[in-house]
Order: C-alpha cells, then structure tokens, then sequence
C-alpha cells in the first residue's frame, strides 16, 4: 500500500472526530436540502462510514 492509500476500515469509527469530518459536517444540511428523497424512499448504504448523514436521510425513508 502506498502512502496515498488507507485502510478506510480502521478510519470509518473516528471519521466525525477528524477535520475531514467535521469539515464535510457543515454541508450535510444543505445537502439534505438539494437531494429529492420520496416519501418512503429506500437508501442503499455503502461505505458510509459511521452513518451519521445516513441518520440524517433516515427520517425520509423507510427501514426494510
């Protein structure tokens, strides 16, 4: 593995915590405003680290 490359599986638990996160944190809402999520939409989670913008959708869809 290169100096370029990480291992984002030992990263994802503390991602919040770190700048990346708390900078990518303050757009999360205007986020929310620019997607079109239906009523009772399904979200696909993949690599979404800790979740904590996939909580965020999760009043706008459904949970099976």
């Amino acid at each position: 593995m290169s100096e370029r490359d990480y291992d984002f599986s030992k990263l994802a638990s503390t991602y919040d915590d770190g700048f990346a996160g708390k900078a990518s944190k303050r757009f999360y809402n205007l986020l929310l405003q620019e997607i079109d999520i239906f009523e009772n939409a399904k979200v696909l989670d993949i690599g979404c680290g800790t979740g904590f913008f996939l909580n965020k959708l999760s009043p706008h869809t459904t949970d099976s």
